[in-house]
C-alpha cells in the first residue's frame, strides 16, 4: 500500500482467491483491469462481465469487494458520470480518484 500511496506502484499483480458468486467474480476481475488515472461505468463493467442488463449487480458486487485498492472499484463511476457509490465514502472515492488524476 506504501508503494501505491507514494506514487511507485500503478497496479497489483497478486494472486487472489476470492470466494463469492459467479457473477460478482466477473465483474470484480474485469474492475481489476481499469488501467491507473481511468474509470469506467457501472454499464461497463456489467458488460465486461458478461451481462450487459445487471448494472445494478456490478454495483452490488463491487460494494462487496473485499480488498479496495487493489481490486480499484473507485474506478467505477455511474453513467451519468457522477461518482455512484464507495464503501469508504465519497469523499475517499473522490481522493483517490484526484489522486490518480482522473479528471470528471
Amino acid at each position: 500500500m506504501n508503494e501505491y500511496f507514494t506514487g511507485y506502484r500503478k497496479f497489483f499483480k497478486i494472486k487472489l482467491d476470492l470466494s463469492m458468486p459467479p457473477f460478482y467474480y466477473k465483474t470484480l476481475m474485469a474492475v481489476k483491469t481499469i488501467p491507473y488515472g481511468e474509470y469506467r461505468t457501472y454499464k461497463e463493467i456489467a458488460m465486461m462481465a458478461g451481462n450487459p442488463k445487471a448494472i445494478r449487480a456490478a454495483g452490488s458486487a463491487n460494494a462487496r469487494n473485499p480488498i479496495p485498492i487493489i481490486i480499484p472499484c473507485h474506478r467505477v463511476l455511474a453513467s451519468g458520470g457522477g461518482l455512484g457509490g464507495y464503501g469508504g465514502g465519497l469523499n475517499i472515492k473522490n481522493f483517490l480518484l484526484n489522486f490518480e488524476g482522473v479528471v470528471l
